[in-house]
């Protein structure tokens, strides 16, 4: 049975705007949720691609993988409004899943069913880490890296948490071997829980487990027939965001109350039917953020067919201190 769920627009006690790749995996997008406003992240030199966004923890700046014509992935940092773009891996390779420290100053991201690299964004030489995919940064310690041990085999991989102080890792899950793969953990605001995608026997879940290994559970077990992944969380860890077609069939970003995983809000409320591909992501940034001027967009011109997506919540003026 479905979970109680709404089919409007984001409400008013959890405002934000959401950061997406349309047209095609070719542009980045900021839609206001409250507002409805869509407008485009405009670069100075298009990209052929663009993936796997994510926000600094001030929200003053994103980082994702793109790529030109005939280039590989490469990572890049820019402000919301696409000015101040720079290049941070050195062009060389294929590079994905970047994201910022918790004080913003250096990048952890991977090659390509590779190796694991730190980046720091004052130029001093990179930092080699083990192998690992889908890195995530622990929003509370510098030392806390989440990443999966994927190799594109869709029925074995497992969540790890690799400790830079010790040079170890541990794992945190434990699939079924054969038609279970965890991947994508997303770190819970205060680093106490992961949120995590699971793909077991062909479909997609929302999981949550304890930054200990403890208290593994589905959290979207009740949408049987679409795939729900790639969590994140709001700024005050009482929502976990995630992808979803569950409703409809029509993929939306959604919120679910992590006290009560079965409440849940429809963020875009999609008419038409797009798709967000399965490489997407969904990430917050806390703090306020400048966006380009609205465009407007004409039925079907661009669809969610989104390659990553990031949230990020508005402080309202009124809990601002005086």
């Amino acid at each position: 049975m479905l979970g109680p769920f709404v089919t409007e627009p984001a409400s008013a006690d959890f405002q934000g705007s959401v950061a997406y790749i349309g047209n095609n995996t070719t542009e980045l997008h900021i839609k206001d949720l409250s507002g409805g406003t869509d407008s485009l992240v405009s670069f100075a030199s298009p990209f052929a691609y663009i993936d796997t966004p994510q926000w600094s923890s001030d929200g003053q700046w994103i980082t994702f993988s793109a790529q030109h014509a005939g280039e590989g992935m490469q990572v890049y940092v820019s402000k919301p409004d696409g000015t101040q773009l720079r290049r941070v891996t050195d062009g060389t390779g294929t590079w994905s899943s970047p994201s910022f420290s918790p004080d913003g100053q250096r990048i952890v991201c991977h090659e390509s069913y590779g190796d694991m690299f730190i980046y720091s964004l004052d130029g001093s030489p990179r930092t080699h880490l083990p192998t690992g995919k889908h890195t995530r940064w622990s929003p509370v310690d510098p030392n806390k890296i989440a990443f999966s041990n994927w190799t594109g085999d869709f029925g074995n991989s497992d969540v790890f948490i690799y400790d830079r102080n010790l040079g170890t890792s541990t794992q945190l899950t434990h699939h079924e071997t054969g038609h279970q793969a965890f991947n994508y953990g997303a770190w819970s605001p205060d680093g106490t829980h992961l949120a995590l995608s699971a793909l077991t026997d062909g479909l997609y879940d929302v999981w949550l487990i304890g930054a200990d290994g403890s208290g593994l559970t589905n959290l979207t077990l009740d949408w049987p027939t679409r795939d729900s992944f790639y969590p994140s969380w709001s700024p005050d860890g009482q929502y976990i965001v995630f992808q979803s077609a569950e409703h409809g069939g029509i993929p939306d970003l959604w919120s679910m109350s992590y006290a009560d995983p079965s409440i849940r809000l429809n963020l875009t409320n999609t008419s038409t039917i797009g798709e967000f591909s399965p490489a997407a992501t969904v990430e917050y940034a806390p703090e306020p953020a400048p966006v380009p001027e609205p465009i407007s967009l004409a039925s079907g011109a661009i669809g969610l067919a989104c390659v990553g997506a990031c949230l990020r919540r508005r402080r309202q003026k009124e809990a601002r201190p005086a």
